[in-house]
């Protein structure tokens, strides 16, 4: 599921009654563009290069600075394998992230926007609407999708035999191992779709308009569950992450909502946060997410607190310059 990349280079200030945004003290602050988790290991692309961390976010290493290491789509984690997307195609690493290889055989478009595995198979989405499937751990790729016409791929969800399309023209279902798609938009009134993710018997759809859709029954009909008066056009769901029935969604310039009830209802989980949410994900017990300018960190009680990097190798500690971060909710015992 994902992490969208917008460059939007702007100074804005946010005052929304209940959550009152708050200056954060960082040394670090960079554009965090993804990230990821297996275990007690978190990946994390930025502007710099991808940062790992084998302690759920405590501690980082930058890992590889190279040019094609900046500003990923995202990682997929399979064995002791570890996948980056960007537009530059697909890369493996086996050694932690420290060194990659281009694997792009049979990929007619690089530019892969989501990457998704589902038992020994990788599938890749572009932005060019198509979808490309591996049996070789993406040594060689070939597409296997018809039904996309005039779309670009935003992400990818595979749930059982059912998988999913998050598009610009809406959602697409394939029942067939993605050979055959067909588009499930009955209810779907905002159809271009950045996001998805699944929580309990719910699939959400999050939009580049800040709105998400909720359906149960596999998207004969979907249900409008989360809007913004979004009259600028400029807000986008850009990152879901579940942890059992609780989902949490971020949207661009608002802020970051939470759901405890498989996305049916809606609670602004703010206070504290200074800047734009561009991705999360679930680091053991926690809620990591990535903004414009670096780390930070967010009670289960909803304040973001300071997360504070004096250097992206060193403990979390110190930091004494105001920008965004990098930011955890604690459950209620760990605090």
């Amino acid at each position: 599921m994902k992490k969208i990349f917008i460059l939007i280079f702007a100074i804005f200030t946010i005052n929304i009654a209940s959550a009152q945004w708050q200056a954060i003290p960082i040394n670090y602050n960079y554009w965090i563009n993804s990230l990821a988790t297996d275990s007690n290991k978190v990946l994390m692309s930025t502007m710099k290069g991808i940062h790992l961390s084998s302690n759920f976010g405590i501690n980082w290493t930058l890992v590889d600075s190279s040019s094609n290491a900046k500003y990923l789509n995202g990682f997929v984690f399979k064995g002791d394998s570890i996948f980056a997307f960007s537009h530059l195609g697909v890369f493996l690493s086996t050694n932690n992230a420290s060194g990659w290889t281009a694997m792009n055989n049979g990929l007619t478009n690089v530019f892969v926007r989501a990457l998704e595995k589902e038992g020994n198979n990788l599938y890749a989405g572009t932005s060019s609407g198509e979808i490309f499937k591996s049996n070789n751990n993406a040594s060689s790729w070939t597409n296997i999708n018809t039904g996309f016409t005039n779309t670009y791929i935003n992400d990818l969800l595979i749930d059982g035999n059912n998988f999913l399309a998050a598009t610009n023209r809406g959602v697409y279902l394939s029942t067939n191992n993605g050979i055959n798609w067909n588009q499930i938009n009955s209810g779907l009134t905002d159809t271009n779709v950045s996001v998805l993710t699944k929580s309990g018997n719910n699939i959400l759809a999050g939009t580049y308009a800040g709105k998400i859709y909720s359906t149960s029954n596999n998207g004969i009909t979907w249900n409008l569950v989360l809007s913004q008066n979004n009259s600028l056009g400029g807000w986008l769901t850009s990152s879901f992450a579940t942890i059992a029935d609780t989902v949490y969604a971020a949207v661009t310039f608002i802020g970051v909502f939470r759901s405890t009830d498989n996305g049916n209802t809606w609670l602004f989980t703010n206070q504290g946060m200074l800047d734009s949410v561009n991705c999360l994900t679930i680091a053991g017990n926690d809620v990591l997410a990535g903004t414009w300018h670096g780390l930070c960190k967010h009670t289960f009680a909803d304040f973001w607190k300071k997360y504070s990097i004096t250097t992206i190798s060193s403990p979390i500690t110190g930091g004494t310059t105001t920008g965004g971060g990098i930011y955890t909710i604690y459950h209620p015992c760990t605090v």
